[in-house]
């Protein structure tokens, strides 16, 4: 070891040694050779042209082994017999008194044909050796991509007398020097009293390249044949945080903010991240001042996510608002025919205010939304004229009107002449019903502009107070476990994203790194097998051959894990596994039992002999929880149809040796570290951002957080919306709800002239659909126009803007469903206030099951036991009067007035019955029918209107079931008939 250290001190390579030690005294040099050239010359010092004696010259050919040869006294040399060829000369002296280099190793390269004097001027220099293992140590914060070459270049006027100014190991002149060894350091020679440069050219595996320079006045103050030890991780995040590409990304995120906001975006959100940014460059700098070079690593890490982010996100913002355009634009038509269909009602003037209002909201749109000024740069960009380039934005706002218009007034008319099978037009019964809601809005134009009102502020306070983004960084999670370990501390895993085996091995590097953290006091490792199907392997007793079948291994480090998870209380007998034992292993009771063996004994796992020194609790292993709240038990495979699904380990099929004794056997990884620090979340960001694919559990105060790099979720002032939003519903509610009470004798006729309680509230449902369209219209607008307003003014909530597509499709969708929440109860009370029934739809009893059977339905009516004669009496009239019908006929067969007895009734107890014969000619419908009044038993006094049916066509159930319908519609029309009769006599008697 000794002589091992004594030979990497020195610069020059063994076999040199060799070659010295036979040198004589004799000048010149003879070699033996078929030439005889000669080559002969000089060695002195640059500054002060004085010879240096005893130098050393090698000559160095590709064909042949390098011949070394010493100058004199004088410093002269000379080598005679040297063949023809193609040489690498260098001359270097140095001083075995000195720990570095006393002058710059100077080569030429030549070809050698004939007699030469070569000499060579030595500038005297200093070394500095760069350490630090690039294979291991070293990464980008950037992509966290390992370094695969580092190569400097020393730049400065010793140049010009042919002193060597590149080092690394791919260079000839130091693998001849031996002044670089892979992967472990780098010596580079610098001239002394000159000024000069360091230029160092890192290398990644991704291929990507670092080049910055080190100024070689820090080095003003070193003396001849000095060694200056540096980290060159250490080098490359000194440039990084004083003058490195983070700089000239946040300088370039911060030009886009500046033309984004040119462009009329709020970037209040993105400033303030760009804010965070520079306040961890801060931090870096101030880690850099206490020589922290791991937190330095970590705040540039986070600096650069958030810029990446950043920047992403700005860009998207411009491609987003560009895409918003061509959607906004018909929206803002949409809106203005809306507008004018809910307050006119001459056509020619709904089209000229429709088209004034849309003039009028396109051209604060235009000025408002950033996407028109990026929409009409793109075109100026294109077409370098600025009157060519206004042209697409007019032709966008003139196609976007007219086709607006066209699917809004003229499309339906195409459509008319399309009926379903019962002969409605679907175009036609929406029209109707959005014309009632219009015209039913407009004579009650203050009420619906006071609902439309308070709903469209609600829409401008969510755009305008809330903000919801994903973006990607450090993120911080909560983590809920059912049980909570009862030590704090941290753990780190590596997940590998596979559901079957969640997690990869995690870099052994990273323990000794924590070792070297003083704020770390405890560490663990934790091995343990991979999840199988199949058992691991088999614990055999040798002595009495007996097996027992093994799920799960675990390997720690004993006397760690002791404090983390305090797993020496499992233990049933025995003792703990001791830190230098690494042939000792835990078994479970069960596994005692079944083997029929104890303590000291020995057993065989996997090919390699343990002696068991302790016998733990299989219950209580598992009772054992993690920093991250699982269990400590490893994990297996179990199947799953035709698949696996992960479960735990059971905790008697589960042993516990040393961990690096598990390491050693297969199917196994480093499953987790787990450690102790005076500030565990610090250290776990540590951690998570200078190694890659880490996350970290933290468990502290009786709660647990994850802290991972990766996709987050950001929200901000949603706490109040709901109370604000169910203002608004409860406001429109209201309003709905007193024209209900007000409109009764038009919800009367609608019911009459055949409208059943499903239509009925739908049109008012229709009503609350006309406010949520143009209240979320309107709220929207106001919302994007606040966006530059508060850019102007320099306001700074916070808020992303919210310019995309998606947001206004989304603020439209809530708009509408708080409306028509809002009106549902409205427009139920409605749909059954002039009936005398609270129910809204028909019931079916009962469908045929044999085409005998027929028909038995609820209607949707609840009649008074006081009034279900007179009602009897009234239908019966009214049948009566249809007998010589010719598009509607009914024949009436019988009319029952005592009690009878139904059995498909049988919760109800008859009344009284009707029997007859219902036929519709244009809708080609004829029933044969029971009409019932039923007692309720449920609630007495009340009687149920029950029809049973039959058609008189059978065979297609979907046609039978449409005729049915029609019949019991019939019903319900002259129920309304004496419902309106009934109200009217009671008006004539007051």
């Amino acid at each position: 070891m000794v002589l091992k250290n004594l030979f990497s001190r020195m610069k020059i390579p063994f076999f040199s040694l060799l070659l010295l030690m036979a040198l004589t005294s004799i000048s010149p040099v003879k070699v033996s050779g078929q030439d005889n050239i000669r080559i002969f010359g000089k060695v002195v010092d640059n500054l002060t042209q004085q010879p240096i004696p005893y130098a050393k010259v090698i000559f160095w050919s590709v064909e042949r082994t390098p011949l070394t040869v010493e100058a004199d006294e004088m410093g002269f040399y000379s080598v005679e017999g040297l063949p023809k060829g193609f040489y690498t000369i260098i001359a270097y002296w140095d001083d075995a008194g000195t720990p570095g280099f006393d002058y710059v190793p100077s080569q030429i390269r030549l070809t050698i044909e004939e007699e030469r004097n070569v000499t060579f001027m030595l500038t005297r220099g200093f070394s500095i050796r760069i350490e630090g293992r690039i294979d291991r140590d070293f990464r980008a914060f950037e992509s966290m991509e390992m370094v695969r070459a580092i190569l400097f270049r020393v730049i400065g006027s010793h140049e010009e007398s042919g002193s060597i100014v590149h080092y690394g190991p791919a260079y000839l002149a130091n693998r001849i020097l031996n002044i670089s060894i892979q992967y472990y350091y780098i010596s580079v020679i610098l001239p002394l009293g000159l000024p000069t440069e360091i230029e160092v050219h890192m290398y990644f595996y991704d291929g990507s390249e670092k080049i910055f320079t080190i100024d070689g006045e820090r080095f003003s103050n070193a003396k001849q044949g000095e060694l200056i030890l540096l980290n060159a991780r250490d080098l490359y995040l000194e440039y990084e945080a004083t003058q490195g590409g983070i700089y000239q990304r946040l300088a370039e995120v911060k030009k886009i903010i500046e033309e984004n906001r040119a462009f009329g975006f709020y970037v209040s959100y993105e400033e303030n991240r760009v804010a965070l940014t520079e306040k961890l460059i801060e931090m870096g700098h101030e880690a850099l001042s206490r020589g922290d070079y791991d937190a330095v690593f970590a705040s540039l890490r986070e600096a650069h996510l958030i810029i990446t982010d950043v920047k992403e996100a700005l860009l998207d913002m411009r491609r987003n608002s560009l895409f918003a355009v061509f959607f906004i634009t018909p929206f803002l038509a949409f809106t203005a025919i809306l507008l004018s269909q809910i307050f006119l009602d001459e056509t020619k003037r709904r089209i000229i205010v429709s088209l004034l209002a849309y003039v009028l909201l396109f051209s604060a749109l235009y000025i408002f939304h950033p996407g028109y000024s990026i929409f009409q740069k793109t075109f100026h960009d294109w077409l370098h004229s600025s009157f060519l380039s206004a042209l697409p934005t007019a032709l966008l706002f003139a196609i976007s009107f007219s086709a607006l218009y066209f699917l809004i007034f003229s499309l339906p008319l195409l459509f008319r002449s399309a009926k379903s099978d019962q002969g409605l037009c679907l175009v036609d019964a929406l029209a109707a019903a959005f014309s009632i809601s219009a015209r039913n809005l407009r004579r009650r134009k203050l009420r619906s502009a006071l609902a439309s009102l308070s709903l469209a502020i609600s829409i401008f306070s969510f755009i305008t107070l809330t903000s919801f983004s994903l973006e990607r960084g450090l993120a911080t999670s909560p983590v809920y476990a059912k049980r909570i370990p009862s030590t704090d501390g941290v753990l780190l895993r590596s997940p590998s994203g596979n559901e079957l085996n969640p997690y990869n091995s995690i870099d052994g590097n990273i323990i000794q790194w924590l070792r070297e953290r003083s704020e770390v006091a405890t560490i663990a490792p934790k091995v343990e097998n991979i999840p199988q199907l199949n058992p691991i392997g088999t614990l055999i007793n040798p002595l009495l051959k007996l097996n027992f079948t093994i799920q799960g291994l675990i390997g720690i480090l004993p006397s760690q894990e002791a404090y983390v998870t305090e797993i020496d209380e499992i233990l049933l007998k025995g003792d703990m596994l001791d830190d230098m034992d690494l042939s000792g292993i835990l078994i479970s009771s069960e596994a005692s039992e079944a083997l029929k063996t104890g303590l000291n004994e020995t057993v065989t796992l996997l090919g390699r002999t343990f002696i068991i020194k302790g016998i733990f609790d299989g219950t209580r292993i598992e009772n054992v929880r993690e920093f991250d709240g699982k269990s400590f038990v490893p994990s297996r495979l179990i199947p799953a149809g035709s698949g696996a699904m992960v479960d735990s380990c059971s905790g008697g099929k589960v042993v516990i040796m040393h961990w690096e004794a598990a390491c050693t056997l297969s199917q196994t990884i480093i499953s987790r570290i787990s450690f102790k620090a005076s500030s565990p979340e610090e250290m776990a960001r540590l951690a998570v951002l200078n190694w890659p694919n880490i996350e970290a559990y933290v468990c502290e105060g009786g709660g647990i957080i994850k802290i991972y790099v990766g996709q987050y979720s950001v929200f901000s002032g949603f706490a109040l919306m709901p109370v604000t939003l169910a203002l608004v519903v409860l406001n429109i509610g209201m309003v709905f709800l007193s024209s209900v009470y007000e409109r009764k004798r038009e919800v009367l006729i609608l019911s009459t002239i055949g409208l059943n309680p499903v239509h009925i509230t739908l049109i008012f449902i229709a009503e609350a659909v006309t406010i949520g369209v143009a209240s979320g219209s309107v709220g929207y607008l106001l919302g994007l126009c606040s966006y530059r307003i508060m850019s102007m003014l320099g306001a700074s909530l916070g808020v992303k803007i919210k310019v995309e597509a998606g947001w206004a499709i989304l603020v439209l969708c809530l708009s509408i469903g708080i409306a028509a929440l809002a009106s549902s109860l409205p427009a139920s009370k409605a749909s059954t206030i002039v009936t005398p029934s609270t129910m809204k739809r028909w019931k079916i009893e009962r469908e045929p099951r044999t085409p005998e059977d027929p028909w038995v339905l609820t209607l949707p009516l609840k009649i008074p036991y006081e009034n279900a004669r007179q009602l009897f009496t009234f239908l019966l009239d009214r049948f009566r009067s249809y007998s010589e019908g010719v598009s509607e006929k009914v024949e009436v067969e019988s009319a029952e007035w005592k009690r009878l007895d139904e059995p498909m009734i049988s919760s109800r107890r008859e009344v009284w019955r009707i029997r007859f014969t219902h036929a519709q000619g244009e809708l080609r419908v004829a029933t044969d029918n029971d009409l019932i009044f039923a007692e309720r038993r449920d609630e007495k006094h009340m009687c149920d209107l029950i029809l049973i049916s039959k058609s008189k066509v059978r065979g297609n159930l979907s046609k039978e079931k449409y005729e049915i319908h029609q019949t019991a519609s019939f019903i319900r029309r002259l129920v309304l008939e004496y419902t309106a009769q009934q109200k009217h006599l009671g008006s004539s008697r007051r």
